[in-house]
């Protein structure tokens, strides 16, 4: 958080297993929320996301498939 607002990141992704924790990891502490876009890696991108969720002891990280079943909220609304 910065001055009083929440800070959201879109990471992008493709077939980036050996980068991605690299980018979690390095986030800075002010950002409040990572959005990872995997789009459709052939690799272990997304097991690798998972595993840093799974290890999240916050409980603050979700994992969607299908954005068109979310219900809105303060968290997804653009």
């Amino acid at each position: 958080m910065i001055n009083n607002k929440t800070v959201a990141v879109v990471v992008p992704c493709y077939n980036e297993e050996s980068q991605i924790g690299m980018v979690i990891e390095s986030m800075p502490s002010f950002v409040d929320r990572i959005i990872i876009v995997n789009d459709k890696s052939k690799d272990n991108t997304s097991k690798v996301v998972e595993e840093y969720i799974k290890n999240d002891t916050i409980k603050a990280i979700k994992i969607t498939n299908d954005s068109n079943n979310e219900k809105p909220s303060r968290y997804n609304r653009a």
